[in-house]
């Protein structure tokens, strides 16, 4: 994400002499996607954490701890396609 932050910065000022205006768009855009990025990761983060400790999730069984790891699953996909349309949007 630091990378993309620093690519944003380089595409502004490379781009800025052509169009001032839209390299401004297009870097606006760029951070927006790179911050829903930080919020799909999140749930990857999330997945990684259910299974590890199980100490206070006592109370669920198997299937129920599965079907939240699916849960966090499917909310990154969706965060992330809906980020790529802002990537997109900012090509």
């Amino acid at each position: 994400m630091i990378a993309d932050i620093l690519v944003t910065w380089a595409f502004y000022v490379f781009l800025k002499p052509i169009n001032k205006s839209l390299s401004l768009l297009g870097a606006w855009l760029r951070l927006t996607y790179t911050t829903i990025l930080g919020i799909a990761i999140l749930n990857l983060i999330f997945v990684l954490l259910l299974p590890r400790h199980t100490n206070y999730l006592s109370s669920f069984n198997i299937e129920q701890i599965q079907a939240l790891m699916m849960l966090f699953f499917e909310a990154f996909e969706f965060i992330w396609s809906i980020g790529l349309i802002i990537f997109g949007g900012h090509l």
